[in-house]
C-alpha cells in the first residue's frame, strides 16, 4: 500500500491516541484499523478481517461504521482486507449489498503474495483516482 514509505501510513495504535478522552459512560467512535496516503495524496482507510466468526448482519454492521468511521476522517474511500476464503465471502456479500462507492474488498492472501486480488463492488469510470489507488494498493 505505501511500499517503504511508513510516512504514508498511519496505524490503529495512533488512531487510538488522537482521540480525545471519553467522558466515563461515553463511547468511543469507531476507528478504522489504520490509514494510509496513495502517492497522489488520497487518504484511504483500512479495515483488516482475520475471522469468520460474525454473520452478515453483523458484517453489515461492521462495514457501514467502518465506512462512516473513513468518510468522517476525510477518507476518499475504505479498504477491507479478509483472509481465509470464508471471511472473504461475508464480507463482500454484506459489502455488495450497501452498494457503497469506494468501498473494495480485498483477499489478504493473494494480496501479499502479490496475486491480482481486487474485487471491486463499484466500478467508477474515467477516475484517474481509482488507477492511481488500484496502483498504490498493489505496492
Amino acid at each position: 500500500m505505501t511500499g517503504l514509505d511508513l510516512n504514508r501510513w498511519v496505524s490503529e495504535r495512533l488512531l487510538h491516541a488522537e482521540l480525545a478522552a471519553n467522558r466515563p459512560g461515553q463511547p468511543r467512535p469507531y476507528i478504522n484499523h489504520g490509514r494510509y496516503t496513495t502517492s497522489s495524496g488520497e487518504l484511504w482507510a483500512v479495515q483488516v478481517e482475520l475471522s469468520a466468526t460474525k454473520n452478515v448482519a453483523q458484517t453489515k454492521s461492521m462495514v457501514i461504521r467502518a465506512y462512516q468511521a473513513a468518510l468522517a476522517a476525510g477518507c476518499v474511500g475504505l479498504r477491507c482486507y479478509c483472509r481465509g476464503e470464508s471471511v472473504n465471502r461475508t464480507v463482500a456479500a454484506a459489502a455488495a449489498s450497501l452498494d457503497l462507492p469506494w468501498l473494495y474488498v480485498t483477499d489478504l492472501d493473494q494480496f501479499l503474495s502479490g496475486a491480482p486480488a481486487r474485487r471491486r463492488l463499484t466500478l467508477v469510470t474515467d477516475s484517474a483516482a481509482t488507477d492511481q489507488h488500484d496502483r498504490s494498493a498493489s505496492l
